[in-house]
């Protein structure tokens, strides 16, 4: 396990250098440039002077900076900026990038995924589209906090009928940390998904819990959530009061469906749109078509109330994302507590970035349990090379999903292989067209 550990740590170090260090550097980036330099010279040039950066007057008519927890100023790794800063900016992306595969993969062994495809697994999620997107566009702490999200589905989903202690603390100490990156809006989507991510594990047992077992379960979450407020009350108290200032106005519909994507959008979870038509990383949700392919057949047909619930995630983070493009938002507007007070429903993606990658690597290793299993990957796979077919006469540009080569000799290498060999082979076999998946 250590050596999987450290191989996954040097990879991710050469990723994070090729990805975010050559071409298009994130030093260039828009949100780093003009957002985080600024703060981190005013929060060094403080301390090195022997002061505490209370109030930075650089910014507007000045900002009480300590108070404002989107800076990150209380979080402990932006103290590695303090080795420099092109030093400290790659330390910290790839610390984070470590934390993003290690929860991923954490959370698809939790569901019973083989060490392989877990790893792989772990390795997709820190290249999607949403996260690379937004890392590239210099949302630093936005992403920071996105990579706590299968770290805190995986702790979530181990806490049970049965009290314990240490499970609630690991819980409530992993959201203290993700708290601390600073995002509000970020820190909402994840408890929102961890939150479903548990209920829908309960309804979905076949064995129905007792009522006793369903409360403590929640209650063990809720714990969680007061232990987090207790540890991070130095950070949230004084925020409190500076929001109580804000000029923002009173939440609306129109406020909270702002930026709703059309449902053309979706599409990029599976493939990259067609030349001319502009994704910005507010709307690039891209896993690949294999993963996405793999984690639904996971969700829908291993009898596992963890991967159900896994799906019921997806749906729901889907059906959010389209905002005012269907009815469903205005019921969830009304009934998930907290969406009045966020904009752009699009972020909700980032569950299923998750979710869909770890059903999958759990499909591939699993797949024996699965009735029929050859019929259900060759209509999957069918279904999507048809798919992609009726697109590329589509005469909308904004429509012409096509996947990338690699996507197409996945499905096709699948299907192929799946027809051929013997089943003590379709590990081996599912691992090489995962490989190759991963250049998508």
């Amino acid at each position: 396990m250590k050596a999987e550990h450290a191989g996954a740590a040097l990879l991710l170090a050469v990723l994070v250098y090729f990805v975010y260090f050559t071409g298009r550097s994130i030093e260039n980036s828009i949100d780093y440039t003009a957002i985080y330099v600024p703060h981190f010279h005013f929060l060094f040039e403080s301390l090195g002077q022997g002061g505490i950066p209370w109030w930075n007057p650089y910014v507007g008519l000045g900002r009480p900076m300590m108070s404002d927890i989107h800076f990150g100023f209380l979080y402990p790794p932006t103290y590695l900026f303090a080795l420099g800063e092109k030093p400290g900016l790659f330390l910290t992306i790839w610390l984070h990038s470590w934390l993003l595969w290690w929860g991923t993969r954490g959370l698809a062994r939790e569901l019973g995924a083989a060490r392989i495809f877990a790893f792989m697994a772990g390795i997709v999620v820190s290249l999607s589209g949403n996260y690379c997107g937004r890392m590239l566009s210099g949302m630093l702490y936005f992403v920071f906090q996105e990579a706590y999200a299968p770290l805190i589905l995986w702790l979530t989903i181990r806490l049970t009928g049965v009290w314990e202690w240490r499970r609630v603390g690991r819980l409530g100490l992993a959201v203290a940390a993700m708290f601390l990156c600073g995002n509000g809006h970020v820190f909402w989507i994840i408890m929102v998904g961890a939150g479903l991510f548990l209920t829908g594990r309960l309804v979905c047992e076949h064995e129905r819990p007792s009522a006793g077992e369903v409360v403590r379960g929640l209650g063990q979450f809720a714990g969680a959530g007061v232990l987090c407020a207790a540890l991070v009350a130095f950070a949230w108290l004084p925020y409190l009061d500076l929001v109580q200032n804000s000029n923002r106005s009173d939440p609306t519909y129109e406020f909270a469906a702002f930026l709703s994507a059309p449902p053309r959008l979706l599409g990029t979870v599976m493939a990259m749109p067609a030349g001319g038509f502009r994704v910005d990383w507010e709307q690039n949700f891209f896993v690949g078509c294999l993963w996405v392919m793999a984690g639904g057949l996971g969700c829908l047909r291993i009898p596992d109330a963890r991967l159900r619930s896994l799906g019921i995630v997806t749906v729901f983070a889907g059906l959010y994302a389209l905002g005012a493009h269907t009815a469903v938002f205005r019921l969830f507007y009304h009934l998930v507590p907290g969406a009045d007070l966020f904009r752009i429903p699009p972020r909700m993606m980032l569950l299923p970035t998750v979710a869909l990658p770890v059903a999958g690597a759990v499909f591939a290793s699993r797949m024996g349990e699965i009735r029929n299993v050859r019929f259900w990957v060759i209509g999957a796979g069918a279904g999507l090379v048809i798919w992609q077919a009726a697109l590329r006469w589509d005469s909308d540009p904004t429509r012409a999903f096509v996947p990338a080569g690699a996507a197409i000799l996945s499905v096709i290498l699948a299907t192929l292989t799946l027809l051929a060999v013997p089943r003590a082979s379709w590990k081996l076999t599912v691992a090489m067209v995962g490989f190759v998946s991963l250049v998508e």
